[in-house]
C-alpha cells in the first residue's frame, strides 16, 4: 500500500496559515501582558501617592519637596527618599515596563521611575512647600507620573503653554507618555489612580495646574 506525504502545496499553505494566526495572535498576547504591566505600575503608583499624602498629614499638610537643596546640591535630597519611610518599599519605584532606575544621579542612593510635578503645582527646589489646603479641585490635579524622579508642569504641546520649552516636559512624542498601550497612569492629588491615552494629556482639562489648583 502506498503512502501519501504532503505536497509542497499543502506545506506552504499550513506555513501561511500558521503564519497569519501568528500575526493576529502576537500583538493580542503583547497588549495582554502590557496590560498587566500597567495594572502593576499602577499599584506602585497608588502606594507611592498614599505615602505622599501620609508625609503631609505630618508635615502640616504641605507635600514633600520635588527635592530639597537646603543643605547643598552635593546634599540634595529627592522626594523618594523623604516618602520611603511611609512606603518601606524600594521596589515600588520601579514601573515593570520602565528602566530599572531613571535621573540617579551620582550623589542619590535611590532612583526612581515616578516623578512628582513641579511648577505650578509644586515649586522646585528649596522653597516652602504648598500646603494642601490651598487645593480647589485635588481630583484633577496630577500628583505623579511615570518618566522620572521629576517631572516638569507644562506639556510642550498644551495648548496653553507659551514659554516651556524644556526636553523634560511630558509630550505626546514621550515615551513615558506612551508606555503602557499609548496611555501611562497618573496618580492625582485626591489619591485615585487613573490610566491615560496620552492623546488626553495634551488638551484643554489643564490636569497641570496651569490655571490654579
Amino acid at each position: 500500500m502506498s503512502r501519501r506525504g504532503f505536497t509542497l502545496i499543502e506545506l506552504l499553505v499550513v506555513i501561511a496559515i500558521i503564519a497569519i494566526l501568528a500575526a493576529i495572535l502576537f500583538p493580542v498576547f503583547a497588549k495582554a501582558r502590557e496590560k498587566a504591566r500597567q495594572a502593576s505600575c499602577a499599584s506602585n503608583e497608588k502606594q507611592l501617592s498614599l505615602g505622599v499624602l501620609m508625609y503631609a498629614q505630618d508635615y502640616d499638610a504641605r507635600p514633600p519637596l520635588v527635592y530639597d537643596d537646603g543643605t547643598g546640591s552635593a546634599n540634595r535630597i529627592i522626594w523618594p527618599k523623604k516618602v520611603m519611610p511611609y512606603v518601606k518599599n524600594t521596589q515600588v519605584l520601579k514601573c515593570p515596563s520602565g528602566p530599572d532606575g531613571n535621573n540617579n544621579w551620582p550623589q542619590y542612593d535611590m532612583a526612581a521611575y515616578y516623578g512628582l510635578i513641579m511648577g505650578h503645582v509644586l515649586p522646585e527646589g528649596q522653597t516652602a512647600g504648598r500646603s494642601l489646603g490651598t487645593w480647589t479641585r485635588p481630583a484633577e490635579i496630577i500628583m505623579l507620573m511615570e518618566g522620572s524622579w521629576y517631572t516638569h508642569f507644562c506639556p510642550t504641546c498644551h495648548p496653553t503653554n507659551t514659554t516651556c520649552g524644556t526636553s523634560y516636559c511630558p509630550t505626546i512624542n514621550n515615551p513615558d507618555v506612551d508606555i503602557h498601550n499609548e496611555g501611562a497612569n497618573y496618580a492625582y492629588w485626591d489619591g485615585h489612580i487613573k490610566w491615560q491615552k496620552s492623546t488626553n494629556m495634551t488638551g484643554s482639562a489643564d490636569p497641570w495646574g496651569h490655571n490654579g489648583l
